[in-house]
C-alpha cells in the first residue's frame, strides 16, 4: 500500500512539474545551400541579427572572401573579398568577427584591425609582439591580448569596449601560477586605445591547490542590461558584474536533472593528458549563457556523457535550463538528439534560438542547424 501511495505520489509530481512549465518548445532543422563551395571551406560561420533579419556569414579563410546568406530566405547573397597585402590588406586572419557593413574585425593572433564592407582599413593595432621591448604599445608578453575560441569577441559599438580573456592565465596554468587576485578579464577601448584588467578573478572552486581542471578554467561571458554575466563549464554558478568588473552577486542555479559540478583531478594527474580529457568530457559541461529580450529569459545548455574505460562515449545527454532573470530555472528539458552542437547557440530576432549541428547531421555544401521556437503558455 505504502509503494502505491509513493507511486501515486511520483506521478503526480512529474505531471505537476509539466503542467507548470512556461513554455511549449517546438524544434525544427532547416538547411542553406552553400553555393556550391562545400562547409569545409569556411573557417567560421557568424550569424548577424538586425532587426527582423538573420544573415549568416562565412569566412573563406583561403582566399579572404566572406560570404553572406538570407537564413530567411535560404539563399546565397553575396561575397566580398578583402586584400591579404598593400595598405588595406589585412594578411591571413587567424578568425573574423563581423557586427555589421561599418564593423568587420580581423585577428591573425598579433594584430587587430577593423575594416568597412569595402575594405577599407579604419584602424590597425599591434595587440603582442614576440620579443618586444615592453615600452611598445599595447605589447603585453606576460599576458597578451588575444581572442581564444571559448570565449565571444564583444565589441559594444556604444562604448567602443571589446573585452577578452587574459588568455595566458587561463590557457597555460600549468607554467602561470595564479591565485584569488588574478585577473581573467581584460578590456580595450577602441576609440582611446585604453587597456585595463577587470577585478574579476577566478571563482573559489576553481582556486583548489589539491585539484586540477585542465580545459575548464575558461570564462564564459554574456552581456546583460550593462552587466557582465559569467559562467564557468564544469559548474553551475553564475556570477554577475558591473561593466566595470565590480562583483554583484553569485546565483546557484541548480539543475534537478543532473549533477552540478565535475571534480578535479588530484594535482599530481595535471600532466596525464588521457586522465584530463576523461574527466573534461565526462560532464557535466555547462555551456554559456545567452539572454533572450523578447521573453525575457536566459538560456543554457548542459550535458552528461557516459564514458567506457577508454574514454569512448557510450551515452551524451543534453538539457536546456530556461532562466528568468531573477536567474531562478523556470523550465528545464532533455532534448532531442538532433540538437548536439549547442556550443553553436544563438537568440533569434523573435525569440527562441538558433542551434548548430555536428556529426553525421552535417550535409555536404550546406548550412544545417536547429530552430527551437519558444511558445509561451497561455
Amino acid at each position: 500500500m505504502l509503494r502505491f501511495i509513493f507511486y501515486c505520489f511520483i506521478i503526480l509530481l512529474f505531471a505537476c512539474q509539466k503542467k507548470n512549465d512556461m513554455f511549449d518548445l517546438e524544434f525544427t532543422q532547416e538547411s542553406i545551400f552553400l553555393n556550391g563551395k562545400g562547409q569545409e571551406l569556411y573557417s567560421d560561420f557568424q550569424l548577424s541579427v538586425s532587426k527582423d533579419k538573420r544573415i549568416l556569414v562565412g569566412f573563406d579563410g583561403a582566399r579572404n572572401i566572406l560570404d553572406f546568406f538570407d537564413v530567411e530566405k535560404e539563399i546565397f547573397i553575396k561575397s566580398v573579398s578583402f586584400d591579404e597585402y598593400g595598405p588595406d590588406g589585412v594578411g591571413k586572419p587567424q578568425k573574423v568577427f563581423y557586427f555589421n557593413e561599418k564593423h568587420i574585425f580581423f585577428y591573425d593572433g598579433y594584430h587587430l584591425i577593423e575594416t568597412d564592407i569595402e575594405g577599407n582599413i579604419q584602424k590597425k593595432i599591434l595587440l603582442w609582439k614576440k620579443h618586444s621591448s615592453i615600452d611598445e604599445k599595447f605589447v603585453n608578453n606576460d599576458n597578451p591580448i588575444s581572442f581564444p575560441p571559448y570565449f565571444p569577441f564583444i565589441y559594444r559599438e556604444t562604448d567602443g569596449n571589446i573585452y577578452y580573456a587574459r588568455t595566458l592565465y587561463v590557457d597555460q596554468m600549468i607554467h602561470k601560477s595564479f591565485n584569488s587576485k588574478t585577473s581573467i578579464i581584460g578590456r580595450l577601448n577602441w576609440q582611446n586605445d585604453n587597456v585595463e584588467d577587470l577585478p574579476i578573478y577566478f571563482p573559489e572552486f576553481l582556486l583548489q591547490k589539491d585539484k586540477y581542471f585542465g580545459l575548464m578554467y575558461h570564462p564564459q561571458l554574456t552581456f546583460w542590461k550593462d552587466k557582465l554575466v559569467i559562467n564557468y563549464t564544469p559548474f553551475s554558478e553564475i556570477f554577475v558584474y558591473n561593466l566595470e568588473g565590480k562583483f554583484l552577486n553569485k546565483y546557484d542555479v541548480l539543475s534537478s536533472k543532473t549533477s552540478n559540478r565535475i571534480s578535479g583531478l588530484p594535482i599530481a594527474s595535471k600532466d596525464n593528458f588521457d586522465k584530463v580529457f576523461k574527466n573534461f568530457y565526462k560532464g557535466p559541461k555547462f555551456y554559456s549563457l545567452h539572454y533572450d529580450p523578447i521573453y525575457e529569459v536566459f538560456y543554457r545548455f548542459h550535458e552528461v556523457k557516459k564514458l567506457d574505460y577508454q574514454g569512448k562515449t557510450l551515452q551524451r545527454d543534453i538539457y536546456l535550463m530556461i532562466m528568468n532573470e531573477n536567474f531562478e530555472v523556470i523550465q528545464e528539458e532533455k532534448m532531442p538528439e538532433t540538437i548536439n552542437n549547442p556550443a553553436l547557440c544563438l537568440v533569434l530576432p523573435q525569440g527562441g534560438l538558433l542551434v548548430g549541428v555536428a556529426g553525421d547531421q552535417v550535409r555536404e555544401d550546406h548550412f544545417t542547424y536547429n530552430i527551437i521556437k519558444i511558445n509561451k503558455k497561455k
